[in-house]
């Protein structure tokens, strides 16, 4: 994924609202913007984060608004129908 579209996607994001890394988000080419979805698993394969269009920023909140327990969870990029997976650990 990186060497295709020169993307850096974080491993690890802290949504504790102190300012800093809050965020499981990633720079895209302007180009691919209205291009990618992106969805977020937990351990079990449940999603809890859908996106797709402009805004590709996870704040670690589930669905109903509840904060995701910390842990490892899995996303699957979705570029033009090409899918990039890997994981993230939510700390806070």
């Amino acid at each position: 994924f990186e060497e295709l579209f020169n993307v850096s996607v974080p491993n690890v994001f802290t949504p504790n609202s102190d300012g800093i890394n809050d965020f499981f988000e990633f720079e895209i080419m302007q180009t691919l913007v209205d291009c990618i979805d992106v969805k977020v698993y937990n351990r079990w394969g449940m999603p809890i984060f859908e996106s797709s269009g402009v805004s590709h920023s996870w704040d670690g909140r589930t669905f109903a608004g509840e904060p995701a327990t910390e842990g490892v969870y899995y996303y699957v990029i979705d570029v033009r129908g090409t899918k990039y997976k890997g994981s993230v650990t939510l700390s806070r």
